[in-house]
């Protein structure tokens, strides 16, 4: 069953996802293939919620329990480690929500909304106001570190050659809704759909450091934390 499950597990959207891993989780003897798979990079370790991974950190078999952690332990890279560290600084220095309001509608509003402004393509950014101004650095500078399955990006191929990549927005049993930057969407017939994967990667895109500076970055996670 478990192989069954795992082959084409990059086809599938997050709630056939969520059940194929309810059922490898169902049974001791599934996990060991599911871990094979994490080893190898068919599941990568945002495949796999938050609650899941403890379950599989946690579980009551040592071996099972000890490979869990050593394979869903930090997925932090070493570049956006490096990268995370050389911003922390700015979130002491003095800050302003009024400038980081003008840098997020530069960089941030075709995908987040906040303040009544932007695109609800990604979370609404009024439900991570809670977090630490460092939670928000590392998630802004590393958005593959913790992935929710509703923001993974997936790629489409159609039978006519075109590709269409986006989050899935809906899906039903006749067709399937992609939505990308600015809020714009793409709904396609199952009857076209030659390919449809997942690229296990957020759709919010590594390399921001590249646009913005540590400070513009610090205003910016002060205007997302005003309330």
């Amino acid at each position: 069953v478990a192989p069954l499950l795992i082959t084409p597990w990059k086809t599938y959207s997050p709630p056939v996802r969520c059940e194929a891993l309810e059922a490898l989780l169902g049974r001791a003897d599934r996990i060991p293939a599911l871990l094979d798979a994490l080893e190898q990079g068919t599941v990568r370790r945002g495949d796999i919620e938050i609650d899941r991974r403890q379950q599989l950190t946690q579980h009551r078999d040592p071996a099972i329990r000890q490979r869990a952690k050593e394979l869903l332990g930090s997925a932090t890279s070493s570049d956006r480690g490096k990268v995370i560290a050389a911003y922390r600084g700015a979130l002491d220095a003095s800050v302003s929500p009024e400038r980081g309001k003008e840098v997020f509608k530069k960089h941030c509003m075709t995908c987040h909304r906040s303040g009544g402004e932007g695109n609800e393509v990604g979370p609404d950014l009024r439900t991570v106001q809670e977090r630490t101004p460092d939670q928000l650095l590392e998630q802004i500078l590393d958005p593959n570190r913790e992935i929710n399955p509703a923001y993974i990006n997936y790629a489409l191929a159609t039978t006519d050659g075109r590709i269409l990549t986006g989050i899935i927005a809906g899906e039903s049993a006749t067709s399937v809704t992609l939505k990308r930057a600015e809020g714009a969407t793409d709904t396609i017939l199952r009857t076209v759909i030659d390919e449809m994967i997942s690229t296990g990667i957020s759709l919010m895109p590594e390399g921001l450091e590249k646009d913005i500076t540590p400070a513009q970055l610090a205003d910016v996670i002060a205007y997302i934390r005003k309330r």
